[in-house]
């Protein structure tokens, strides 16, 4: 989800594109010409020039902030690595969960398979992009 909004909206993430962004959205207040518009408007322009101001004093003029963070995924598997033994109690209740409800295991079964017949273009991408993606994160290493 990450790396789809940052890819459709990553002007968000500079000191120009957010600006403008909100320079954007104050035009429409003030295009419709009554007061509560044009009082939203003004407060939009007010967060506009503070968000630009502290941008600018903080060091942050042209750097993307979010540029060193990590996406979930990658948290996730660095936290799977790092407790191993938290991720194999989870895979352990999983499989209990499983092995307790039978019924609910056998319709998710149906379920994927039912949406793979309906969509085979999209289930051969998804089998595809797992096979690529490499070796299982989650996978316990016990090295």
């Amino acid at each position: 989800v990450e790396k789809i909004v940052r890819r459709r909206f990553g002007f968000m993430y500079s000191f120009l594109g957010r600006t403008l962004f909100l320079f954007f959205v104050a035009s429409f207040c003030f295009a419709r010409n009554q007061t509560s518009t044009i009082a939203v408007g003004a407060v939009t322009l007010l967060n506009a020039f503070m968000n630009a101001f502290v941008m600018y004093k903080h060091g942050g003029l042209y750097e993307d902030p979010t540029g060193k963070y990590a996406t979930a995924e990658e948290g996730a598997a660095r936290y799977v690595q790092n407790n191993p033994d938290m991720a194999a109690r989870a895979i352990g209740a999983g499989a209990s969960y499983a092995q307790s409800n039978p019924q609910l295991l056998q319709a998710g079964a149906q379920a994927g398979a039912s949406y793979a017949r309906n969509h085979p273009a999209e289930a051969t991408r998804l089998a595809q992009q797992a096979g690529a993606a490499g070796a299982n994160p989650f996978a316990i290493q016990t090295t």
